[in-house]
């Protein structure tokens, strides 16, 4: 007998692996609509922080990189206040995403939005080089302004033209820019411009060897409710050793 009985071959391998992180991703995203229509988010404007971050979706970022900065970002989020802090992502890459650039207190469904710069086997969806200071100064045009802004990069930008004139705005317009270099090893290849930007705008340089320090875990570092421990030079050196959690 057949009737009413219907075979379902079972999935394996990655076809599996596929159809649980599609299970998981609508999960999150009913988990973030729901709380979204339960809480009342304040207005950006209203926020005494308002953090752009300026990611680096470069072709070098991709693999553990890419996602190290995905769970990285969300980690920072978990650690603003809420309806304290907006905050913003700049793909270098991936332009005019409006999930992602305007500022937002509802960092529930702008952790979700981030996630998407990865397809489901982890590559970037648009990679591409690393126009730094081009995703840094169309950032500075985007109103409401930033209070803060955050960089992170594992190379050195292609182009270096509006450096000074994103530079000289935001020492104008007292807005710190606290930077993070991504690299294995000891190599320094483009932490010295990085370190440049933090120094000249007032905020911190932080240099994170991928063999010591865990994106994710360091990152939040930067975000409000942990930044001010940032002032002393040893939890820095602490944190860029991997000795903090």
């Amino acid at each position: 007998m057949t009737d009413g009985f219907k075979f379902t071959p079972k999935k394996s391998g990655l076809a599996a692996a596929l159809d649980q992180a599609q299970k998981q991703e609508g999960l999150i995203k009913k988990e973030s609509k729901a709380l979204s229509q339960e809480i009342k988010y304040s207005k950006p404007e209203d926020c005494s922080e308002r953090i752009r971050i300026i990611f680096d979706d470069s072709g070098s970022m991709a693999g553990p990189k890419i996602t190290d900065a995905i769970e990285g970002c969300v980690e920072f989020m978990r650690n603003c206040v809420l309806n304290q802090t907006a905050v913003s992502i700049h793909p270098m890459n991936k332009v005019a995403d409006q999930q992602l650039e305007p500022l937002t207190t509802n960092l529930p469904a702008l952790s979700v939005a981030v996630k998407a710069l990865v397809g489901p086997d982890g590559d970037i969806l648009v990679s591409g080089s690393t126009p730094l200071f081009e995703t840094f100064d169309r950032a500075q045009k985007m109103n409401p302004k930033a209070s803060r802004y955050v960089i992170f990069s594992d190379g050195q930008p292609n182009n270096t033209e509006k450096k000074e004139q994103c530079l000289t705005q935001a020492i104008e317009e007292k807005t710190p820019v606290d930077t993070v270099f991504i690299c294995i090893g000891d190599s320094d290849y483009g932490a010295v411009l990085l370190k440049e930007i933090a120094d000249r705008t007032g905020g911190y340089f932080l240099k994170f060897d991928r063999n010591k320090v865990n994106f994710k875990s360091a990152f939040k570092y930067l975000a409000p409710t942990l930044r001010l421990q940032l002032h002393d030079g040893n939890v820095r050196k602490a944190l860029e050793e991997g000795r903090l959690k």
